[in-house]
């Protein structure tokens, strides 16, 4: 009975920690990654008859660091969010009420830690370890996000967006320098196919990622206007805001279109089909973003948003099948 008691005990502390760091976001993060890496860049490579250059072990320390770095940033995020969560979410708030600031502080700093020392491996492995110090940048963009830059209007979106569309640049800038340390390189017309591919997939992310981030800020604005946080959200009229979101997920449309004509011409029927259920899925959110009334309904579509950059990410399995 002492141990069911026991186990009963690390389960419910272990529970918080977990709620913290966003399971369900580190996954997307790892789901991002193992695409980008073995549909979207081994895709490209399987085609035209070459191996994918970075090992199992070197692309496994990649993902782990980003996911580390990914956690310590959510950690750090709510440990400055604490009179913000009091309002906007009293129910869920983790920091103050079932962990402490103090070690709230600590696990932040386990986490990045172990994050730039598992990228720093990574890097040694692929032969350029100066490439890991993107990593540090990456966490201290995390840091002063989370400290002043959310509160400021626009760079606090702008920041978490770049983030997200980070973690695309770098697995191919990885597999880019296990390429070179192979000695092997891929044609110039390969490689300009390659870099399409990589900067499309990484602005999509960017511009879907920045309009969740102002749909999520319009949500807590309650929260916001009490902590003294003026984005975009909080500084701009009702009509304004919906404007800005709705020529941000304009853009993402206008992004769909071209890259489906440009798959379509390379006869990937496939996945430019799928996009097409992508497309009518920007139309919807366009619709509910000028239906939306209350916290509520931003809600709503903010979760519509994740599922939306989901299928976008799982489009790189799609176009792997279409090769």
């Amino acid at each position: 009975m002492n141990k069911i008691v026991e186990k009963l005990k690390v389960v419910k502390s272990i529970k918080p920690f977990l709620q913290l760091i966003r399971p369900l976001n580190l996954l997307i993060v790892i789901l991002t990654s193992l695409l980008t890496w073995k549909a979207l860049i081994g895709g490209v490579y399987e085609y035209f008859h070459m191996p994918l250059f970075m090992e199992v072990e070197t692309i496994s320390l990649l993902i782990a660091s980003l996911v580390l770095l990914a956690a310590g940033g959510y950690v750090i995020n709510d440990y400055f969010d604490v009179v913000i969560d009091e309002i906007n979410k009293p129910k869920r708030q983790i920091i103050g009420t079932k962990i402490s600031r103090r070690a709230a502080v600590i696990y932040y700093g386990v986490l990045t830690a172990l994050g730039i020392l598992a990228a720093f491996w990574a890097a040694i492995n692929v032969g350029n370890y100066q490439i890991a110090m993107v990593h540090i940048i990456f966490a201290l963009a995390l840091w002063f996000y989370s400290e002043q830059f959310k509160y400021i209007k626009f760079w606090g979106n702008f920041i978490v967006s770049l983030s997200t569309a980070f973690v695309i640049v770098l697995i191919w800038m990885f597999e880019f320098f296990a390429m070179i340390q192979n000695t092997e390189f891929l044609p110039p017309k390969e490689q300009g196919l390659m870099t399409y591919l990589v900067l499309g997939y990484a602005f999509f992310a960017f511009i879907a990622t920045f309009v969740r981030e102002l749909v999520k800020d319009r949500q807590d604005v309650p929260g916001d206007l009490r902590a003294g946080v003026k984005n975009l959200a909080v500084t701009m009229s009702e009509k304004g805001f919906k404007l800005l979101t709705a020529i941000g997920l304009g853009i993402n449309l206008a992004t769909l279109v071209i890259a489906q004509i440009f798959l379509y011409e390379m006869e990937l029927i496939l996945v430019s089909w799928y996009i097409l259920v992508l497309e009518i899925i920007v139309l919807y959110l366009i619709w509910a973003l000028f239906k939306a009334e209350n916290e509520r309904d931003f809600g709503i579509m903010s979760l519509y948003l994740k599922v939306y950059m989901i299928a976008g990410i799982l489009s790189m399995q799609i176009l792997y099948i279409s090769w």
